[in-house]
């Protein structure tokens, strides 16, 4: 759903290219691909799953750009390997991060040590200047289709479990609109059925036929 964004993301292959890359401009990529609201809920599910999706393609990229930054480092590869594939992982703890591989580089020295360090915390700033540029791409996308969503929880002519679905969704998208992460918690189909139905929202107060007159 978002060919130009996740070739962004695809075109990073060495040390160049990674010096080079805007995180800016996949962000603008994104968004220009985002599209307006449909009107039904696996357009809606599309998009919102297609925004999750890219969630996915930044983890992979922070990989490649972990791989990409020790290459020149003089790592035994089995560690090389290992501080790649699981960079994602010392987000919150780059702590915890030092201390596994301070031991397995000792004959190194501590500039060795410092030199993974660094590219770990570029890595991961990089991956959070992605990251919170879709999620609030997927707030955006949320706050347009509540409007639609609004209608079709009020539309009593659908069968009445699509008007179900419709409230559940409703009350995704005020969640997703009011915290980007909401995404993490699964595809819109599983966070859908973790939603209560809701009650039927009030019916839209219609004024009165004389209110309209103007009064002289």
């Amino acid at each position: 759903m978002f060919p130009r964004a996740a070739r962004i993301l695809d075109e990073v292959q060495n040390l160049t290219q990674l010096d080079r890359f805007d995180p800016a401009a996949f962000i603008a990529a994104a968004r220009g691909e985002l599209g307006a609201p449909g009107s039904t809920l696996e357009q809606l599910g599309a998009q919102l799953d297609g925004v999750r999706g890219l969630l996915a393609e930044v983890d992979r990229f922070a990989q490649k750009e972990m791989r990409i930054r020790v290459i020149p480092l003089d790592l035994p590869p089995q560690l090389r390997t290992l501080v790649h594939t699981t960079i994602v992982g010392y987000e919150r703890d780059l702590a915890l991060l030092r201390g596994r591989i301070a031991p397995a580089l000792a004959r190194l020295g501590s500039d060795a040590v410092d030199a993974v360090m660094q590219a770990a915390e570029q890595t991961l700033a990089t991956r959070e200047t992605l990251r919170a540029g879709l999620l609030v791409l997927a707030q955006t996308s949320a706050a347009a289709w509540m409007p639609v969503a609004d209608r079709a929880a009020r539309d009593r002519s659908q069968p009445d479990e699509q008007r179900e679905r419709w409230k559940r969704a409703r009350v995704d998208l005020e969640n997703l609109a009011a915290r980007g992460e909401t995404l993490d918690a699964g595809s819109f189909d599983e966070r859908l059925q973790r939603i209560p139905t809701p009650d039927d929202p009030p019916d839209e107060e219609r004024p009165h036929r004389f209110e309209l007159l103007e009064l002289d």
